[in-house]
């Protein structure tokens, strides 16, 4: 099973070499590029390609890190949240159940009602 993925492996890296050298040699046109800061003479059009293909990767990448980034900073505070509710629900838990306790309790102040979340 390892040569057969050894041999998949070095067939698919030469199906993109031959597909990268064809893309090449069908785009090997040069062309003047014209930007703010300057002209650049005789870019091949592969070339060109190939750059904007890399800087839309780029723009791509820094968007969905920035908003992962934010989800797991929510995530962080959502898990926060639910063991802080956790521990009130167990400390609810602990209080008696019986009417006599209950009146005990909130004479003691043991108890507590009315409390915002």
């Amino acid at each position: 099973m390892v040569i057969v993925r050894r041999m998949a492996a070095l067939a698919l890296f030469v199906l993109l070499l031959v597909v990268g050298w064809k893309f090449a040699h069908a785009n090997a046109d040069e062309v003047r590029l014209d930007l703010l800061f300057g002209a650049f003479e005789g870019v091949k059009v592969w070339w060109l390609a190939v750059a904007s293909f890399a800087v839309g990767a780029l723009v791509a990448v820094a968007a969905c890190f920035v908003e992962m980034t934010r989800l797991g900073l929510l995530s962080r505070r959502y898990r926060k949240a639910i063991t802080r509710l956790e521990a009130e629900l167990h400390g609810l838990r602990a209080l008696p159940l019986s009417p006599e306790a209950s009146a005990t309790a909130e004479r003691s102040g043991a108890a507590r009602t009315g409390r915002d979340l």
